[in-house]
Formats: C-alpha cells, sequence, structure tokens
C-alpha cells in the first residue's frame, strides 16, 4: 500500500472516530483548550488580517479565536466556496450575516464592491482533527 493510500484510510479512521464523539463533554473540553493553545501561541493585534474556518461537526470550533481576533481590531476572513470548487476569502465582523455554502457550512454574505481576499494573510487557520487530552 502506497503512502498516500495510508494516509488517507487514516484520516477517514479519525475523522469517523472524532465525529462519532463530536457532541461529547470531553471534546467540547478539549476543543477550548486547543482553541486557547492557539490564542497563547498567536495572540491578536490591531490590523492583523486572518484566514478561520466555521467549523463542522467534528472539528474544533474557532469560536473563542473569532471573538479575540475580533476585539484586538483584526479583520477576519471565511471561505466560500465558488465555480469549480476554488475557495475565495470574504471579510466578516461582528454584525456581518451568514449564508449558507455549497456543503451546507455558513459562509460570508458577499457585499458587492468588496472583494474577496487573495492572499497577504497574517495567519491561516485550517480545521484540526486530532488532538490530545491536553489540546495538543
Amino acid at each position: 500500500m502506497l503512502v498516500l493510500e495510508r494516509k488517507a484510510m487514516l484520516r477517514r479512521t479519525i475523522r469517523e472516530f472524532v465525529r462519532g464523539r463530536a457532541g461529547s463533554e470531553s471534546s467540547r473540553i478539549a476543543g477550548e483548550r486547543a482553541q486557547e493553545h492557539f490564542l497563547a501561541a498567536f495572540p491578536p493585534s490591531r490590523g492583523m488580517s486572518a484566514a478561520l474556518y466555521n467549523a463542522v461537526r467534528g472539528e474544533v470550533g474557532t469560536e473563542k479565536i473569532r471573538e479575540a481576533y475580533l476585539a484586538a481590531g483584526a479583520t477576519l476572513y471565511y471561505p466560500c466556496v465558488v465555480a469549480g470548487g476554488s475557495l475565495e476569502f470574504h471579510s466578516h465582523g461582528n454584525g456581518d450575516g451568514w449564508v449558507e455554502g455549497a456543503y451546507g457550512i455558513p459562509e460570508p454574505s458577499r457585499v458587492p464592491g468588496r472583494p474577496p481576499r487573495t492572499g497577504g494573510f497574517d495567519l491561516v487557520l485550517v480545521p484540526g482533527v486530532a488532538f490530545d487530552l491536553k489540546g495538543h
């Protein structure tokens, strides 16, 4: 079996395991710890631009990170699926609306005259699936 095939199998196995525990108290606590570790390692600052994601079942949430970054004056961007399955990143702040995206994941409402960001992020956060009991 090729390494890529083994990695794909491992990802599927972990994803199924994590999604099976997604609503548990231990999963919630681990997710909060992971966000706390993230904020300690990557503290927000005014003027920063960061790309986040809206978590789906089994992924670590980003609510605490979102709140901290917005409170610090950072600009947040979220992925939006466009034609052909490509991603665009659109800004989203307090009070901005969400729309249901291509996979049922909330995406920022697209605002006329506000083009997507194509690069130059200070930070890009991608979903994590597996963490130890300390949130690492």
